[in-house]
C-alpha cells in the first residue's frame, strides 16, 4: 500500500487492542476521547496502515448504551426536522438506485437509521426485498411500522445471519462505528452472491480527525464524542482495507474539505 499520512505523535505505546487491519501491538498516540462520558480512550495510529483507533475498542455494552443515547438526542429535533430529513434520505436512495443499479433483487443495509434511503431504491425497484439491521430495538420497532422490509435486530454477523446471497450490501456512515471494520468488512463479503457488491460512505479521517487531534496535541484535553467514531480511515487505509477482503473499486467519491482546511489544507 502508499505510505499513509502520519498526524504527529505524542508518544509510541502499547496497545490494548492491536491494530484490528494489520495486527499491529504498539502505535502512536495521536490523541483522546472520552464517548459520552462513558468510557474514555486513547487515540492510536497505526504507522503501518494509518488507521487511527480508540484503544481499548469500547465493549459492545458500551456502544449499544451510546447508541441508545443518541437516538435520545436525535428524538429532540422538532417533527419539521425529522420529515425533512426523512424526505432527504429518500430522495438520496431513489436517485442512487436510478444512478448505479439494475435490477438487484436481495438487497441489505445495516445501520439503516431512519430507513428511508433504502425506502428510496424500494420505490424505484419495487421487487427487490430489502433487508434492515440495527442494533437499537425502537429502530427496528419503526422498520416494522414504516417500511416494506424484512428488520433484523443485532449485531451485523455473517456467521448468525440466516439470510445470504445478497446482490447488494449497504452500511452508510457506519464503518467509523464499529468495533472491528475489518471483520465487518469480511462479513459483508461473506454474504454477498458472487458478483454482488457493497456500496459505503464513511469520512476522510484526514479531516475528520483533525480537530481532535489539535485539541490533544495543544491542549492536552479529550474530545468529547456524541457519535461513536471509533475509527478513523485514511485513503490508503480504506484501500488497503478493501483489497485485502477481495473487494475491487467501481466508484468512488469523496466530499469537499471543511475544518482541516483552515489546518494543513487537506
Amino acid at each position: 500500500m502508499n505510505t499513509p499520512y502520519l498526524f504527529l505523535p505524542i508518544e509510541s505505546k502499547i496497545r490494548i487492542d492491536q491494530c484490528c487491519l494489520c495486527d499491529r501491538p504498539s502505535g502512536n498516540l495521536v490523541g483522546r476521547i472520552s464517548y459520552f462520558e462513558l468510557s474514555d480512550h486513547d487515540m492510536i495510529q497505526c504507522p503501518d496502515c494509518g488507521l487511527i483507533s480508540t484503544d481499548p475498542i469500547p465493549s459492545s455494552e458500551i456502544v449499544a448504551e451510546g447508541c441508545r443515547l443518541y437516538s435520545l438526542e436525535q428524538q429532540k429535533n422538532s417533527t419539521k426536522s425529522l420529515l425533512r430529513g426523512f424526505g432527504k434520505s429518500y430522495r438520496r436512495g431513489a436517485l442512487f438506485a436510478r444512478k448505479y443499479l439494475g435490477r438487484e433483487s436481495k438487497i441489505l443495509e445495516v445501520g439503516a437509521g431512519d430507513g428511508y434511503f433504502s425506502a428510496g431504491i424500494k420505490s424505484e425497484i419495487p421487487t427487490a426485498k430489502i433487508f434492515l439491521v440495527d442494533i437499537v430495538e425502537d429502530l427496528i420497532k419503526y422498520y416494522q411500522a414504516h417500511h416494506d422490509c424484512t428488520p433484523l435486530l443485532g449485531e451485523f454477523d455473517a456467521s448468525s445471519l440466516s439470510e445470504k446471497d445478497f446482490d447488494l450490501v449497504i452500511f452508510r456512515d457506519l464503518l467509523e462505528h464499529v468495533r472491528n471494520p475489518f471483520q465487518f468488512v469480511r462479513d459483508a463479503r461473506a454474504i454477498l452472491k458472487p458478483g454482488g457488491k457493497v456500496f459505503f460512505i464513511t469520512p476522510n479521517g484526514k479531516e475528520d480527525f483533525w480537530m481532535i487531534h489539535q485539541r490533544f496535541l495543544k491542549k492536552k484535553e479529550k474530545t468529547l464524542i456524541l457519535l461513536n467514531h471509533f475509527h478513523y480511515f485514511l485513503p490508503e487505509t480504506l484501500n488497503f482495507l478493501l483489497e485485502k477482503n477481495g473487494f475491487q473499486m467501481n466508484t468512488g467519491f469523496k466530499f469537499g474539505l471543511k475544518q482541516s482546511r483552515r489546518g494543513l489544507g487537506w
